[in-house]
């Protein structure tokens, strides 16, 4: 059995443990977090032991993995501390907040004997599963276009709630890094992982006066063999968690709604066409009890996987090098944003944007 323990004890650590105490491959044994009070009453929750002192737990020789689940800017210390203690290590988006974080994750990733992934539970939706095996079966041709249009809303009190939320220091960006990212990832994961050329992007702050990072966002991805994505998001549209995404190749399309909900597909089999339109029909598991809705159903599948890479010796589904990229391109809109200019990956000199408040007619 491998002994798990989540660094951070917030909102999304919530998460986490309600998923972990659902396997039967992973065993919640430690949480961490500075706040005593915060880590005693978390322990008490799942019946683990409490410590306030991450790099000291991660020398307990009864540990064997952590969950990362701490603000933005910490994820790095605590990804490299944990691999300099032999520790398997899932982290929550983003990975890092600027380009040399995720260039040393990768050095380290590559130079570990340990399992190392994110999570991006959306890659776990059954629906996305299927329809990427239909990208791979080439029921849709060449990948030639995917549009990623994404709409939430957070509030002043949402930026309130924590003080890193809403900064670049802290945080690292608004609605793309901590939102958007998600359908961003969905979009790379039918783009097989592939690796962007440059990006042209903008990023504004809309509505909110209490942040300095983006609240609206879009920009255009260029891949090799001219293939484009174009992406929009905000998170000033209120009614709830709307992101969606198209992929159009050169033997069809289909278009997707909150990584579980199918709106449309045409592909060049029927039979797979019929196979997924049945396939939307099924009920989608109830894990609304693990966090908000916009979670999504997913969370417990990628710590099961995370759990058998341990076991097997695996790679996991999501490694680091397919967690990044959607980082990077997030990275890429807000260095573009800066410069006013073209930005080709990887990323050298990154500046992050001074975003006024823009006035809207």
């Amino acid at each position: 059995m491998t002994n798990i323990a989540i660094i951070g004890c917030g909102g999304i650590g919530h998460v986490h443990a309600k998923s972990i105490k659902q396997l039967d491959n992973l065993t919640l044994s430690y949480v961490c977090d500075i706040d005593a009070i915060r880590a005693k009453t978390f322990s008490s929750l799942y019946e683990a032991e409490a410590v306030t002192d991450f790099k000291e737990l991660l020398k307990n020789p009864d540990l064997d993995a952590i969950s990362i689940a701490v603000p933005h800017y910490l994820h790095m210390e605590v990804f490299r501390e944990a691999c300099k203690n032999n520790i398997h290590i899932i982290s929550e988006k983003p990975l890092g907040i600027y380009p040399e974080e995720l260039a040393e994750m990768k050095q380290l990733d590559a130079s570990t004997q340990n399992i190392c992934s994110g999570i991006f539970q959306h890659r776990f939706s059954p629906m996305v599963m299927e329809l990427q095996k239909g990208l791979e079966a080439g029921y849709f041709g060449e990948v030639l276009e995917i549009d990623v249009d994404f709409e939430c809303e957070r509030t002043v009190e949402y930026y309130d709630a924590d003080e890193w939320r809403g900064t670049w220091k802290f945080e690292g960006g608004g609605t793309l890094i901590n939102q958007g990212i998600h359908t961003i990832d969905l979009m790379s994961a039918f783009m097989n992982d592939a690796q962007p050329v440059s990006i042209v992007g903008k990023a504004e702050r809309q509505r909110l006066e209490n942040i300095e990072v983006e609240d609206c966002a879009e920009a255009t991805v260029f891949y090799a063999n001219e293939v484009k994505a174009q992406i929009n998001a905000r998170n000033v549209v209120g009614g709830g968690w709307k992101p969606k995404i198209k992929v159009t190749g050169t033997k069809g399309s289909f278009s997707l709604f909150d990584s579980e909900e199918l709106i449309d597909v045409q592909s060049c089999d029927e039979t797979f066409n019929n196979t997924l339109r049945d396939f939307k029909n099924r009920p989608i598991q109830d894990e609304t009890s693990l966090g908000k809705v916009c979670y999504g159903n997913n969370h417990t599948l990628n710590f099961f996987d995370f759990g058998n890479a341990i076991t097997n010796k695996s790679k996991p589904l999501i490694t680091i090098n397919k967690a990044v990229i959607a980082n990077e391109i997030v990275l890429g809109i807000y260095h573009s944003t800066a410069t006013n200019a073209k930005a080709n990956f990887p990323i050298q000199n990154y500046q992050q944007p001074n975003l006024n408040k823009v006035t809207l007619v």
